[in-house]
């Protein structure tokens, strides 16, 4: 608009010319001065409010994760050689309930939960003393996930298969076991920093 009064004015004479010239140049420079000020003064006013933050959401703390970010990394090996006595010692001596049977390359092989192990020797009454491995009552894991692969995919893992643990893997070509995420942790900690980011901000 301020173009097409310079252009108008400029058929007036050169005064008139100089007035349009005038008017776009002033047009010019508070444009530039409002893109330049007009953000920092707009996140100045919200910070003064208090509103920044609070606008975050859960899925904005999952799309800032990776995988590897989560993982809980002191979860106990079971070696697939290891004898059906030494596997029920190992499962005593720790606080977990999930288990990942893995080969001399670490390459994950299955898990075995407290409930899988309670089964096999209630119902098929195990003598310890049984030849049976580890490797044989591993139960083959369905779903997995990679290390660096986005949070988000593991949740849309957990909540399409209804799982409550996911192993994780270093890569697809060794299946290197790497730790594992456990669905109710993964999410208390996303709670816990969509929190602390809307209290912080």
């Amino acid at each position: 608009m301020a173009i097409s009064i310079y252009q108008n004015l400029s058929h007036l004479g050169p005064e008139a010319a100089d007035i349009g010239l005038t008017i776009v140049n002033v047009v010019v420079a508070t444009t530039f001065v409002v893109q330049m000020i007009g953000p920092l003064s707009v996140r100045f006013a919200v910070n003064k409010a208090g509103e920044i933050g609070r606008d975050v959401n859960e899925e904005d703390i999952i799309e800032s994760y990776i995988v590897a970010d989560l993982i809980e990394k002191d979860i106990p090996t079971i070696h697939e050689d290891a004898h059906l006595d030494a596997l029920v010692e190992r499962i005593k001596e720790s606080e977990s309930y999930d288990f990942c049977v893995v080969d001399r390359q670490k390459k994950l092989l299955g898990t075995i939960s407290i409930g899988d192990l309670r089964d096999i020797l209630l119902e098929q009454e195990v003598d310890l003393n049984v030849l049976i491995f580890a490797k044989d009552i591993a139960i083959p894991v369905s779903r997995v996930i990679i290390a660096d692969r986005p949070l988000k995919e593991a949740i849309d893992i957990f909540r399409r298969k209804e799982l409550d643990f996911l192993p994780v893997i270093k890569d697809e070509t060794t299946h290197e076991f790497v730790g594992l995420i456990h669905y109710r942790e993964v999410m208390a900690k996303v709670h816990k920093e969509l929190l602390h980011r809307r209290e912080s901000g």
